[in-house]
């Protein structure tokens, strides 16, 4: 087992150092010792990408090969000591977890929320008479409301109240 590991880890050193390579050679881009002549430094170029990525392919092969002979591990992972990080001392990753509980703790929120206003519109179909044509003229339906600015303002504020930590 821990021979297959250091061969995995092995070929990831060697998957990063091949992408680094590459990446490299594309931010130099093509260098005077490639030649004067434009068409030729191109083409030289071209060729020293197309034999790293040919090195890159063979190392992702490498990669893909020893991690498939990895067994998985039997069960969840420990988390040991994660259960810690609320009680960093640091002042400025103190202040941003705070932030980060509550960001979390309402999105949560508003995903439930979503899912119930989805339980209930796909109760409501609206199939009635607006698709389907009927035998009698109706009259054409307004496209536009007059809604008191009281109505709204309730609307907003009870939408407010349901979700606390959120202003609209």
């Amino acid at each position: 087992m821990e021979q297959t590991m250091a061969v995995a880890l092995h070929s990831v050193k060697l998957l990063r150092l091949s992408m680094n390579n590459l990446f490299g050679t594309l931010s130099d881009g093509v260098r005077t010792d490639h030649g004067e002549e434009h068409q030729i430094a191109a083409n030289k170029f071209l060729l020293e990408l197309q034999d790293l990525l040919g090195n890159l392919y063979l190392h992702m092969r490498e990669l893909e090969q020893s991690v498939a002979t990895l067994a998985p591990p039997p069960g969840p992972m420990p988390l040991y000591n994660s259960q810690h990080l609320t009680q960093e001392s640091t002042l400025d990753r103190l202040a941003l977890y705070e932030p980060l509980v509550q960001s979390y703790k309402w999105t949560d929120k508003v995903h439930e929320y979503s899912n119930l206003a989805v339980a209930v519109l796909s109760q409501n179909s609206l199939k009635r008479s607006y698709l389907s044509q009927s035998q009698k003229k109706r009259r054409v339906l307004t496209s536009s409301h007059n809604v008191p600015p009281q109505t709204v303002d309730t609307m907003i504020a009870s939408i407010d109240n349901m979700i606390p930590n959120c202003c609209v």
